[in-house]
C-alpha cells in the first residue's frame, strides 16, 4: 500500500535539517518541528496500514484510528494547519509574487480534510478495506506536503520574508500557543506516539 515510509520522503536530502545553522528561521522553525511529530505518527499509521507489513491486520489499524483522527483533526490540522493558513501564508503572499505554491498547500490541506473523513466514515462503516486504501492515500499526500513545504515553500519565505514579517509571525505563534495550550497538546500527542511505537516494537 505504501511504497516509501513518510518520513523518509520528507526528509530526503533536506537542505535545513536539524543540524543545519538556518533551520531556526523564526518564521518556519515552530512549523519545521511539528512536522518531525506529523511524519513521526505518520510512520506509524504507514506501517498500520502496510499490507506489505509482515503479519497484517487490518483491525489494528482500525483499533488506533480515533487516536490517529484526533491527531490529524486537533494536532495537525487546527493547530498546525491553522497556523499556516492565518499566519503564514497570510505574512508569505505579498512577497511570493513568482512562482507562489500558497494555493497549492491550500488544496492539499483540503484534500487532507477530506481524506481523514473517509477514514472516520470507513472506520464507523467497519469497512476495512476502505480504511486501510484512505489512511494510505492520506499518509502519502501528507508526507509529500510536508515534503514541499520543507524543501519549496519554506525556503522561499525564509529568503524573501522581511525582518518585520517575522517579527509579526513570532508574535502570532506566540498567541496561538497560549490560546490553544500549544505545549501540553504535543506532550499529549508526543505521548500518544511513544505508546504506540512500544506496542508495535
Amino acid at each position: 500500500m505504501i511504497g516509501v515510509i513518510p518520513a523518509e520522503v520528507a526528509r530526503a536530502e533536506d537542505p535545513r535539517s536539524k543540524e543545519s545553522t538556518v533551520s531556526g528561521d523564526l518564521a518556519t522553525h515552530e512549523l519545521r518541528e511539528e512536522h518531525e511529530l506529523i511524519l513521526e505518527v505518520l510512520d506509524l499509521m504507514a506501517e498500520l496500514a502496510s499490507e506489505d507489513a509482515g503479519g497484517f491486520d487490518a483491525s489494528r489499524l482500525a483499533t488506533h484510528q480515533p487516536a490517529f483522527s484526533e491527531f490529524l483533526e486537533s494536532f495537525a490540522d487546527r493547530f498546525h494547519h491553522a497556523k499556516e493558513e492565518a499566519l503564514l501564508f497570510a505574512h508569505a503572499r505579498p512577497f511570493l509574487v513568482h512562482c507562489n505554491p500558497i494555493e497549492q498547500m491550500l488544496y492539499e490541506h483540503a484534500l487532507m480534510r477530506e481524506l481523514r473523513v473517509a477514514m472516520d466514515e470507513a472506520h464507523r462503516a467497519r469497512d476495512l478495506a476502505a480504511l486501510t486504501e484512505a489512511c494510505a492515500e492520506l499518509c502519502q499526500t501528507l508526507a509529500q506536503h510536508i515534503f514541499k513545504e520543507n524543501h519549496v515553500l519554506y525556503p522561499m519565505v525564509e529568503q524573501l520574508l522581511s525582518d518585520e514579517a517575522r517579527a509579526a509571525l513570532g508574535e502570532g505563534y506566540d498567541e496561538v500557543r497560549k490560546r490553544s495550550g500549544g505545549p501540553a497538546l504535543r506532550e499529549r500527542f508526543e505521548a500518544m506516539r511513544d505508546a504506540l511505537r512500544d506496542e508495535l516494537g
